[in-house]
């Protein structure tokens, strides 16, 4: 399963952002969000990821674990 760290600085929130994405970039995009104040690798962590990588490594789906934006956004 291909992993790949993402950081780039974005100026809505005036800082950089972190994601990871899982697959190749085929098939659906599947987004999963970090729970409250989580982080981008928590779905990772919490084996979220893992349970779907069979339909990554067919290429059926790209995963991608965005950071979470609490503080900015309440």
């Amino acid at each position: 399963m291909n992993e790949r760290y993402i950081k780039w600085w974005t100026p809505y929130l005036s800082r950089e952002f972190e994601m990871l994405a899982f697959g190749d970039g085929g098939g659906l995009p599947l987004i999963l969000f970090p729970t409250s104040f989580g982080s981008y690798y928590q779905n990772k962590d919490f084996g979220l990821v893992g349970s779907v990588s069979g339909y990554i490594d067919a290429g059926k789906v790209t995963v991608y674990c965005p950071d979470a934006i609490d503080l900015e956004s309440f």
